[in-house]
């Protein structure tokens, strides 16, 4: 072997390695500018420490030998002496913020509003389920501006006094006596008297298939948006280029909410299931939201996919 090519492979080794030690030293390592956090391990950052659920409650950054024997309001005041009202945790590259002081809150929104009042960035429900058209997670850009546009000329004050204020008040009218007759699902009656104002067609009971099909599927995604049901390729993007097959089957769920979510009531022109027996339709067909988004489609040039996530996320 010549001197040469021994000097290009010692150069190659000593460029790997160092890669590998610059990896090791800052992939998942706390930056001192930031707010106060617990150690962290190489790469990983604190994901050792996280918990599935409750980020915000839970005793994992806690010392253990105190920990055990706590209750959660215990432990948060405990974890807000040791690291304030905002504390940080890393994995991988991400930085993520937690939260437990009110006023902190009101300081950053107030002071910071520029760089904290954009929704954070979410791989399940933006990318995976919502294709970027979840009104609820959109980021402020032109999209978010039209959506809101839409909706304030529909639900602007004369328009709700001239369509929707005759329509409330029976359904409030109705929801007062579901409240005497069922006073233990209070919250549920509330749910069913918003779908006539977005679609037009009344739901009679809370038990329609419909609502509970809705309010499963958003039971569901609030449950993947808990820290621990966050895929691994959030954090290391390098994992997306890796076959789904190469990885398991993974969590159904996700496939499931990417289909159904979004879902439009029976009797609609977007229905999922047709149901006309448990379902009502309002004596003015054209004043409901989505009737005055579907008469101007060609105009909006929307996808199907786009209308069903518009007037999922707006119920």
């Amino acid at each position: 072997m010549s001197l040469q090519m021994f000097s290009n492979i010692a150069i190659a080794i000593i460029g790997i390695l160092t890669v590998i030690a610059y990896l090791l030293l800052t992939v998942g390592s706390h930056d001192p500018r930031l707010p106060h956090s617990s150690p962290t391990l190489p790469i990983i950052g604190n994901l050792h420490q996280l918990p599935k659920r409750r980020l915000t409650s839970s005793n994992t950054l806690c010392p253990q030998s105190i920990s055990n024997c706590l209750t959660k309001v215990q432990i948060c005041r405990i974890r807000q002496k040791m690291h304030g009202g905002l504390y940080t945790v890393k994995v991988g590259h991400h930085i993520i913020a937690v939260i437990t002081n009110r006023r902190v809150v009101r300081e950053l929104l107030e002071l910071k509003g520029l760089v904290s009042s954009n929704r954070p960035s979410s791989y399940i429900s933006q990318e995976l389920i919502g294709q970027g058209n979840h009104l609820l997670t959109l980021q402020y850009d032109p999209k978010w501006r039209k959506y809101c546009q839409l909706i304030h000329q529909c639900f602007m004050e004369s328009m709700c006094d001239q369509h929707y204020v005759h329509l409330q008040h029976a359904e409030v009218v109705q929801m007062l006596r579901n409240l005497i007759v069922a006073p233990n699902v209070y919250f549920s009656h509330a749910r069913r008297s918003l779908i006539i104002s977005v679609y037009g067609v009344r739901v009679p009971s809370i038990r329609s298939t419909y609502l509970e099909h809705l309010y499963e599927l958003l039971y569901e995604i609030t449950a993947l948006l808990e820290f621990g049901a966050i895929p691994p390729v959030y954090f290391y993007p390098f994992l997306k280029r890796i076959p789904e097959r190469l990885l398991g089957n993974g969590d159904p769920t996700h496939t499931t909410l990417k289909k159904n979510y979004g879902v439009s009531p029976p009797g609609t022109s977007m229905s999922l299931t047709d149901e006309p027996n448990s379902v009502k339709r309002a004596a003015l067909p054209d004043s409901s939201f989505m009737d005055r988004i579907l008469n101007t489609v060609d105009e909006l040039n929307f996808s199907d996919h786009q209308l069903t996530f518009l007037g999922g996320g707006l119920v």
